[in-house]
């Protein structure tokens, strides 16, 4: 299995994840509930951009003529990461969902 087969197919899963919070949020899940599932998130995601900077960010750099590409990708992590800092450090739902 080639390595982003299985980063694209995290991808799909966290979208899914993503889609099941929300639906637990908008129905008013529990609270313990949605937060086991942010920490499943967060943690995944955190491991996920891990793998891509150390493994295959490298991988394409020779095959890359532009700094672009990555300084982009880099700047979707760096957001996905605040992200994930503002809801963990969220004191009310409202601005978790925000």
């Amino acid at each position: 299995m080639k390595l982003t087969d299985v980063l694209l197919g995290e991808h799909a899963a966290f979208r899914a994840l993503l889609d099941q919070i929300e639906e637990m949020v908008s129905y008013a899940g529990e609270v313990a509930q949605i937060e086991s599932a942010m920490t499943v998130l967060a943690t995944e995601v955190k491991s996920h951009a891990d793998l891509e900077e150390k493994l295959l960010f490298p991988a394409l750099e020779p095959y890359v003529e532009s700094d672009e590409l990555f300084a982009e990708m880099h700047g979707d992590h760096q957001q996905i990461k605040l992200g994930l800092e503002r809801i963990e450090n969220a004191r009310f739902l409202n601005e978790a969902l925000e």
